[in-house]
Parts: structure tokens; sequence; C-alpha cells
């Protein structure tokens, strides 16, 4: 089994751990955890007994593989730390939105990199998980990637590099934009004198169960919508205010303009 340390143990980073030891991908034996935070790595000792915790980087061991799940502002301090004290054969697995593999190369000196970008719910295994790999990575290193973030949704291999701020934009950032929806909804059903508590529910539940339906259904979200769209009936009416005001339209800007932020990211 492969030694592996994490650098970085947050919220993102512990859901990642708890998904590779419930799974057993991850043996505690072999699983090294370095956060100043003490406490999401004390409570995974807790959970399994054998998991190495240190809150020190220099005290990180040669390992396999090291996961980077810090804040890309915080890489360049956790660079420095780890200066020669990885191995020549080390894969880096990212986490970190923005940090290019030209970046995690030249500041480490490996080139067995794999960038992933999960995002939100992954914490409830209900995620969505882009990897690419470098063109030194082993084929068995990207199926063991793949499978960890399996066990926290569906995870996929992209073709090219800059198809990460694709991804940062519509999966990464995409539970902030349900959410908007789902405040706008939950807006606008208090406005429609439902209490705050019930207009909560009614705005959860209905996206809730909305997605449950279509996850069930071969049928594509615009098919089920316009089914749901009843000739001169309520929905119509609501779809063609939006439509009066290029919500749709605008919405799709928004995401471009998100993928434009995540380019400028990366090159600072």
């Amino acid at each position: 089994m492969k030694k592996i340390a994490f650098i970085g143990v947050g919220n993102m980073g512990t859901a990642i751990v708890r998904a590779g030891l419930q799974s057993k991908i991850f043996l505690p034996e072999n699983l090294f955890l370095i956060d100043a935070n003490t406490q999401n790595a004390q409570a995974v000792q807790e959970d399994y007994n054998g998991v190495s915790f240190k809150t020190d980087l220099g005290d990180v061991p040669l390992v396999d593989v090291i996961f980077l799940a810090v804040k890309p502002q915080n890489f360049s301090d956790v660079a420095k730390s780890l200066n020669g004290k990885l191995k020549s054969n080390t894969l880096v697995v990212s986490i970190m939105a923005g940090v290019t593999m030209k970046t995690i190369a030249t500041w480490l000196d490996v080139n067995k990199i794999i960038r992933t970008m999960p995002n939100l719910a992954n914490m409830v295994n209900e995620g969505v998980t882009a990897i690419y790999p470098a063109a030194e990575v082993e084929e068995d290193e990207i199926e063991f990637v793949k499978e960890l973030f399996s066990q926290q949704g569906f995870c996929f291999q992209i073709d090219e590099e800059t198809q990460m701020d694709a991804v940062t934009a519509v999966s990464g950032s995409g539970p902030a934009y349900a959410y908007y929806f789902i405040e706008a909804l939950q807006s606008a059903a208090e406005g429609l004198g439902f209490s705050k508590d019930i207009a909560r529910k009614l705005a959860e539940q209905t996206f809730t169960g909305a997605t449950s339906f279509l996850n069930s259904s071969s049928d594509t979200a615009a098919e089920l919508r316009a089914k749901v769209t009843s000739k001169g009936g309520t929905t119509e009416a609501a779809i063609a205010s939006l439509e009066q005001g290029d919500v749709m339209e605008k919405f799709i800007e928004a995401v471009g303009k998100a993928k434009l932020r995540s380019e400028e990211l990366g090159k600072k």
C-alpha cells in the first residue's frame, strides 16, 4: 500500500481523507496528516486508530503520494517547507484552484502531478471532480486517484489542463449558483406571505425534488422544463418573464466571467 501525506486538513481535505479511509483505499497506518490546525485531524485520529498527525511541515515523512489541500495563496510557503523533502517519483495530487502544473513542478521539483478540481458536494459524496494528470503519471496512479474521488461522486478526466478553468467555472463554482437561485425562490416565497422557515423548506425541497427527478429520468432538463410548462399556464408566465429579462443569457455570461477569473488567478 502507498504511503500518503495530506498537507492541509480543512473541510475538503478531511472529506477526501475520510472517503479514502472508509473505502479502504487508504490504510490508517500509512496515512500522515499535516496541518497547523489540529481539530479536524484529531477527529480523524479518534475514528481511525493509526493515522499519524503533525503540525509542522518540517516533519513530512518520505511518502509515495502527497495531497496538496491548502489554499492557493498558501502554496508558496508550503512549497518552501517541502523543498528537498519529496522523493523524485513522489506523486503530487493538487486540489488547489488556479495553481498550474508548471508552477507546482517548478516549486517542488517534481514531474508526477495530478491536478484535481472537486466541489463543495464532495463533502456529502455527491460532488463532481475533474482530474488532469501530467504525462509522466503512470496509469495505475491515475486509476488510484479516480477511484478515490469516485467515492465522493462523479469523477472524470479532462484532455487539456486549460479545461480546468472551465471546470472551475461550471462545477467548482456551481453550488453557489444553485444556492443563489434557491435564495431567490425563498425570497419570492417570503414575499408571497410564507414564513421564513416554510419559504426555505419550499425552496430547498423544490430544488432537491427537481434534481432527484431529473437524475431518475431519461429526459434532459430542457425536455422536463417543456413538459412542466403548460401553454397558457402559470409556469409559462414565469418563464416568459425570465426570458424577457434574458436571464439564461446573463447566467451563461456569468459562468464565462468565472472562467476568465480562474484564468487570471492562475497567471498570478
